[in-house]
């Protein structure tokens, strides 16, 4: 009877075994049909908070399992993204165009704007400013049509730079009141304390009597960035200041200041 009973139990062990191995290869079958697009969802959903995760997961997915050029459009340009999130130069167009035909063609809003953006982010990387400027105003409608004024931000204030790196003061100036704006509506500190910088750095460059004015605008974005988090943000203010205190012929605080961005 005891016999029975343990063959019995064995019997039934080794079912399940067989029920759950059939479950599981077949679950296993499903998800390497779907893995690169449920792959490409996993990359987007971290992508703002650990970008490099982001880029881990994109760089394991081999292109030729894209079926589709909606995936491939997708891996595309979140792959470009993910690069220029962990600050890896790019000056090759090549993937971020096969991105673009896609949704340009398709007419998909959201996706085109961000797509011409990140355009506009390689080409700024491969110092052809009129370019990356181009791409920028290209993304501009398309992201105020998108209802995206986290990415209107982002165009106006990589805009602004191009525009002060070309000594287009007047326009980099009111571009960046355009961020300032937006980063306001979106309380992004570090957006809005980017945007005060650069009208600092605009003021210094206008000269003597914009300097009271450059103060101003910089003290604001560094008080706004004390906390850690805002180090890399703060370093570029505390630099400005150190700048503009030594025009002023402010010895020590622009030894403070050097010193803070040493720090």
């Amino acid at each position: 009877m005891h016999l029975t009973n343990l063959t019995t139990t064995k019997m039934k062990r080794i079912f399940y075994i067989i029920i759950w191995l059939l479950g599981f290869l077949s679950s296993t079958s499903c998800t390497q049909c779907h893995q690169p697009y449920a792959l490409l969802v996993q990359a987007n959903s971290v992508m703002e908070e650990y970008p490099d995760s982001a880029l881990h997961i994109l760089e394991s997915i081999e292109p030729q399992q894209l079926g589709t050029q909606t995936d491939q459009a997708y891996y595309a340009l979140l792959l470009t993204q993910a690069r220029d999130k962990n600050y890896i130069v790019q000056t090759d167009d090549s993937l971020i165009r096969i991105a673009i035909q896609y949704y340009d063609s398709i007419g998909d809003i959201p996706m085109q704007a961000k797509a011409h953006y990140y355009k506009g982010c390689i080409y700024r990387d491969a110092n052809l400013c009129g370019k990356a400027v181009q791409e920028y105003l290209t993304a501009i409608p398309l992201a105020k049509k998108a209802g995206n004024p986290k990415l209107q931000g982002l165009v106006y204030n990589h805009a602004g730079y191009l525009y002060y790196l070309q000594d287009l003061l007047e326009q980099a100036d009111s571009i960046y009141q355009l961020t300032e704006q937006l980063a306001i509506q979106q309380n992004d500190t570090s957006l809005w304390a980017e945007a005060l910088s650069f009208q600092g750095k605009i003021n210094i460059e206008r000269g003597i009597s914009y300097y009271p004015k450059a103060e101003e605008k910089l003290l604001k974005a560094f008080e706004m960035t004390s906390a850690p988090s805002y180090k890399r943000v703060q370093a570029g203010i505390t630099a400005a200041l150190s700048s503009l205190y030594n025009s002023m012929e402010f010895d020590k605080k622009a030894i403070q200041y050097a010193q803070l961005n040493i720090s």
